[in-house]
């Protein structure tokens, strides 16, 4: 299991029961285009469970991040914002 996995788990874990879920909203989400590895372990969070969605916002460059066939993130996004 990754750190990020990790973490939200425990944090899922410790909401209360009303709750039954974690949105995160990552702004600047375009500077992650070079951390692969923390991309690749959202991905992984994203996949794993249903209880855990993310919201990235940032500059342009960020949709070839989502939308590029190539990507680690792309076919996660159900729709795409376009410029």
């Amino acid at each position: 299991m990754s750190m990020v996995s990790n973490d939200l788990k425990t944090f899922c874990d410790a909401m209360p029961a009303r709750y039954c879920g974690v949105l995160l909203m990552l702004d600047e989400a375009h500077l992650l285009a070079p951390s692969l590895d923390l991309i690749q372990q959202l991905r992984h969070v994203l996949r794993e469970s249903s209880r855990y969605g993310i919201i990235f916002a940032g500059e342009q460059g960020l949709n070839q991040m989502i939308t590029d066939p190539s990507a680690p993130l792309s076919g996660i996004a159900s729709n795409s914002a376009q410029p």
